[in-house]
């Protein structure tokens, strides 16, 4: 996701890969099942399950995206028994993985879908954690206040603002990862967090190649 407008014509389906350091931050912070189905929904290139292949965590993943030239390089990058689609995940033809069995729904969402999806995987997977990377100010809307209100998220800030556009360069405004526990979700009040800052070299490293998930682990 990247700020609408941000920099002249906008991504053809908001593909704006998500830089590793901003998974990394996240997931040095806040400890998810290991077991279990994770769900990328809008994987893209699978920029975020490229972040935990870096990691050498092994998680069980299902990725889902909507443009099926990124279906090869989704089939490297999801390790072993992992499973890809290919479809909108608005549509409700689109295959979802078996609902008691996911864990974890884990993505970087289009602006323009992400309080449809929200609502959608917050339906569909009582049992898993929801974690969207999504704008700060996401959370500060007359229209989803009364949401907000009831079903607070827990807030991961990253300090360093993330570029969508290009490795390096960041966007104009603050990004968190947005987490709703599983069921029952409903409270008042979540964490808000401020995740450890990353290093300018870390954030300006390019991968040359994907990061595949290694065989022997």
């Amino acid at each position: 996701m990247s700020s609408t407008k941000r920099g002249g014509q906008r991504s053809e389906a908001d593909n704006y890969p998500t830089p590793f350091w901003c998974t990394h931050r996240f997931m040095e912070r806040v400890p998810l099942p290991t077991h279990g189905i994770w769900y990328e929904p809008c994987a893209g290139d699978g920029s975020i399950i490229q972040a935990m292949n870096v990691r050498k965590e092994y998680r069980q993943w299902w990725a889902n995206e909507i443009r099926e030239e990124e279906k090869p390089v989704l089939g490297m990058v999801t390790p072993r028994d992992g499973v890809v689609t290919i479809g909108d995940i608005l549509d409700p033809s689109t295959p979802l993985p078996p609902s008691d069995e996911v864990t974890v729904v884990k993505t970087n969402p289009p602006y323009r879908i992400a309080w449809e999806l929200l609502h959608k995987m917050l339906r569909e997977f009582p049992k898993a954690y929801i974690a969207l990377l999504l704008r700060v100010n996401f959370y500060a809307s007359e229209g989803r206040h009364g949401f907000m209100s009831k079903y607070a998220p827990d807030i991961h800030v990253l300090p360093n603002r993330p570029g969508f556009k290009g490795w390096g360069k960041t966007d104009s405004p603050e990004y968190g990862w947005f987490l709703w526990p599983p069921m029952p979700r409903a409270r008042t009040q979540g964490i808000h967090d401020l995740l450890d800052l990353t290093p300018v070299e870390e954030r300006k490293r390019v991968p040359d190649a994907p990061i595949i998930y290694p065989v022997e682990a």
